[in-house]
This record gives structure tokens, sequence and C-alpha cells, in this order.
């Protein structure tokens, strides 16, 4: 009669079967291995790599003959990186906690780059051995996602995908969060591009969104009517940023005036606030509705007051939205305490008193309580703020680090063309813009080689999206076209547009928002 354990045996044996003809189906190359005694037992070589494994010596052992072949086929820019990933304790330390393990890497096959996986899995059969197995990870890629069932399954593939691509270049950044949230690099790269033209505001804007986080906290305490909630705190702290937003309209001849204004000068300063939101209505798709909002209430109500006298729209008294007049009083502070070409700063607490006594402007007295009770935060605030107060793009202006560079910049959208724009070119660079893919596509063609240095293009574009554009351009019968560095910007980190960037022969992939520093950086990098 047979043992309980033999029947056990037998049911694993059977199963790990299985698993081996199911694989052998579709995997190019399907193997056991003992790593203990180092036995290969080889199942399938597809005909695309027979001829490779039959070259090798036969005399030698199978496990010999196993790492001989993926020596020959894996790209040698990744063959340190492979051979840290299989090794016999990385494949057992894995197989510990998960019952697969999966090896990611390119193969050259006729001066052509293509994706594969190693996958290992455990042996039921034997606790010393592994089933190995070699597919295209394109071809995976579709079969997995033809054949999910459910919502894990996608989200098994894209952590793969994630896995891929940050192995393979150093220019991808991590996965984004939910682009619905709108994190701290977009307030970064929005006061760069307002710095860019005035070094002093790009400063006001970070010293406001310190002012704003610590008065807006005070009234959430304070004031249950208004119905501030943490989240809303951090939301009308992070839009703040984007007050001033609207002076990158304003002409240089008044906003960089070393003197007063003219009534008449004052008078187009005033259309930041409504220029501003014309900016902002064009916002990429991917910012959330609450942000968005919050974010024009600002813009266009934070020189309102109280007693109506404000501009632009004369609004009084809680017509104002509570997240203006919180950010009201931080500029208003700001602007006392800094230095200007027509005054001198007042110390914090002269400001503060300023404030309170009504100097600057009538307000409400229940934010101007909160403000009363938060004053010391403000003074500490404005002491540590003061010391070494330095941004990239302001080192960026004076150093000029993309002087003499000619940029193809592909965006339909018309905003992130603006600030890609101000951003490069407080680098120095030159800008041509091109609003669809056959516009950039005819652009290229029709100047000299060599006109542009770099070409900075959206992926997802209407009618002809950036892959595309890219691939016509290295198809194009010119060095210059094969050789131009193109750089993918996009908010996008779908694992489809990612892999179509590299496949359409791009150099390098940027999630959005981008820091001009990042930016800078990667356009010398391929350029030089």
């Amino acid at each position: 009669m047979e043992s309980v354990n033999q029947k056990v045996d037998r049911e694993a044996f059977c199963r790990q079967e299985a698993v081996i003809s199911s694989l052998a189906i579709e995997y190019d190359y399907v193997a056991c291995v003992n790593m203990k005694a180092h036995d290969v037992i080889l199942y399938r070589v597809s005909k695309l790599f027979e001829t490779l494994y039959n070259e090798i010596d036969p005399s030698l052992s199978e496990d010999e003959r196993l790492r001989m072949f993926f020596k020959q086929v894996v790209y040698e820019e990744d063959w340190p990186g492979f051979q840290r990933s299989v090794e016999d304790e990385k494949i057992k330390s894995e197989l510990s906690v998960c019952p697969s393990y999966e090896v990611f890497f390119r193969i050259k096959i006729s001066d052509e780059l293509y994706y594969y996986k190693l996958r290992f899995t455990a042996s039921e059969a034997d606790p010393d051995s592994v089933v190995v197995g070699l597919i295209s990870f394109d071809e995976q890629t579709r079969a997995q996602i033809r054949h999910k069932e459910d919502a894990d399954a996608r989200s098994l593939i894209e952590k793969q995908f994630e896995v891929l691509i940050t192995e393979r270049t150093s220019e991808i950044q991590s996965k984004n969060k939910a682009l619905n949230r709108i994190n701290e690099d977009i307030i970064e790269l929005l006061g760069d591009v307002t710095e860019a033209r005035d070094a002093e505001s790009g400063q006001h804007i970070r010293r406001v969104k310190g002012f704003t986080h610590i008065l807006a906290e005070q009234v959430m305490r304070d004031w249950p009517e208004y119905k501030l909630t943490q989240n809303k705190v951090e939301l009308i702290t992070s839009a703040s940023a984007l007050h001033d937003i609207g002076k990158i309209t304003i002409p240089d001849a008044i906003l960089l005036k070393p003197g007063r204004l003219t009534p008449e000068e004052f008078d187009i300063m005033k259309m930041h606030s409504i220029n501003g939101c014309g900016i902002l209505q064009r916002a990429p798709k991917d910012w959330s509705e609450a942000y968005l909002t919050t974010s024009m209430e600002i813009c266009r109500s934070h020189h309102e007051k109280w007693d109506g006298r404000g501009y632009p729209d004369g609004l009084k008294g809680n017509q104002i939205p509570i997240s203006a007049q919180i950010v009201s009083v931080a500029d208003c502070y700001d602007a006392l305490t800094a230095k200007r070409v027509y005054k001198d700063a007042f110390s914090p607490d002269k400001a503060c008193n300023m404030i309170l006594g009504g100097e600057c402007g009538a307000f409400s007295d229940m934010i101007l309580q909160s403000f009363e009770k938060s004053r010391d935060k403000f003074v500490d605030y404005f002491n540590r703020g003061l010391s070494g107060l330095k941004t990239s793009i302001s080192v960026g202006i004076n150093a000029e680090r993309l002087a003499g560079v000619r940029i193809l910049l592909v965006e339909d959208n018309e905003m992130s063309r603006l600030i890609a724009r101000e951003m490069l070119e407080g680098e120095g660079a030159t800008v041509i813009e091109a609003k669809t893919g056959p516009e950039a596509l005819d652009m290229f063609n029709a100047v000299v080689a060599g006109t542009f240095n770099a070409i900075l293009m959206d992926v997802i574009m209407p009618g002809m999206s950036g892959p595309d554009v890219a691939k016509a351009i290295r198809q194009i019968d010119s060095p210059h076209a094969r050789a131009i560095p193109i750089i993918a910007l996009t908010s996008s980190t779908d694992e489809k547009d990612v892999r179509d960037c590299f496949l359409s022969g791009m150099n390098s992939y940027l999630t959005k928002p981008v820091k001009i520093s990042s930016l800078t950086d990667a356009l010398l990098s391929l350029i030089n």
C-alpha cells in the first residue's frame, strides 16, 4: 500500500509537471534547476535561442551551459544587475516569501533591444530545486492584460512594469501619487516660474506659503464655523503659492520697476489677480476640482478687503472666501517685513501691530484674533526663513546653464507650454513651441540639421502621440534625426505609455511636475 508521504510526493510531482508543461507552451526557455547539486533538467529551448544554446560546449555541465547561455543573450549593460538578481541566496530569499520571483532584463537581437523576464518558481517536488522560465516581457504583458480577471491582476502587471522601468534608467521618477493630488513639486515649479521673472517675488511666494499654514491652522482651531479640516488647511497652504502666478503676464517695465508705480501702472499690476485665474483655467486636467477651486479663490480674491475696498471685485465681509482671507493676511505680513526698492522692511513686531491696528486695510475680526494668537509663530518663521533662502532657479539664472541650447517643445496644453518655456528661458535656452505632433514634425523637417539641440515631447496628444512623433523623427534619413536627444515630459505613468516612449527611440522619460534643476541636468547630460 502506498504511504501517505509517497502520495503527497506524487501529487507534488504531478503539480510541478503541470506547471512545467504550461510554461513550455509559450516560454522560450524552461528548465528545472537543483541549486544544491547544480543539476539542470532542460525542458524547452525555443528556436529563437536553440542555435545559441547548441553552440555552447556540450562537455560542460548543464549548470555551466545554462550560465553561459544567459551570458550570451543578456544585454551587456544589464549583465551586472542580472548576475546579482540570480544569485542562489537571492532566489532562495525571494521564494521564501513568495511562490515566484521574476527578474527583468534586456536581450539584444539583430541590434534591437527587447524586454524579457526570467521567472523562478519554487519546486513542490524538491525543496532544493526551482523551475526557471524565460519569456518576452512584452508578450507576457499583453497576454496578462488580455486574460486578467480582476483588479489584482492589473495591479500586479503595473508593479512588474514599474520594477522594470526603474531598473532600466535612472531618469525615471518614482511613480506619482494619485493624479488628483497636487504635491509640493508643482508648487516649487510654479514659484520658480515667477522667480524666473523676479527673484524677489519667488522668495515671497515661499514665505507666504509658510505664513499661510500657521494662520490656517489657528483659524481651524478657533473658528469651527469655517469648517476647516487638516486636509483643507494643507490644500489652502499648497494653493497659496499660486496667488501671484498672474504676475508672469505683467510687463517687465512694471513688474521690475525700481520705484513706486503710477496710478496707471498700478491698474495694470492689479490685473495679475484676474490674469492668474485665466492661467489657472487652463490647468492640466489631472488637477482635482477642490485644488483648482481653492487656487482660483486665492488667486482672484487675496487683495479683497473686509470693508469692500479691495480689488478686483469689491467683495465685502464673508463674500471673500476664507482661503483668500487667510492668504491676504499672510501676503500683507510678508510685504511689510520684506525690503522693497521703494521702502525699507518693517520689523516683525511692527508689521503685526500695523495689521492689527488697521493700517493695512480692513480684515475680519475673527481672522485678526487668530493672527494675534499666532504672531509668535509668524516671527519665529520669519527669523528662520530669512537665513540662506536660495532656490534652484535663482542659481540657474545666474549660471544660464542652458545658454545657447535650442529646444523644440512639443506640448498641446497651453499652460504646460507656458510653464516649461518660462523655466527653460530662465536657464538661458531658446525655446520653439509646437502645439501638435504633425506641427513638430513639420518644424523639424523644415529646419537645417543641427538647429535644435534637443526635443521635449509630451506623450499623450490628440491625433499624433509623442511616441509616434519620436518614431517618425528617428526614421528620417539623417544622422541628426537619429542622434538628437528626445525627452518625454508627461504626467502619465501608464505602462504602455512608458514602454512606447522607449520603443519609439526616446532617450529619457520625466514625470510632471518636473523641477527645473532635474530637467536641466537631463538635457545637459544628453546633449553633452
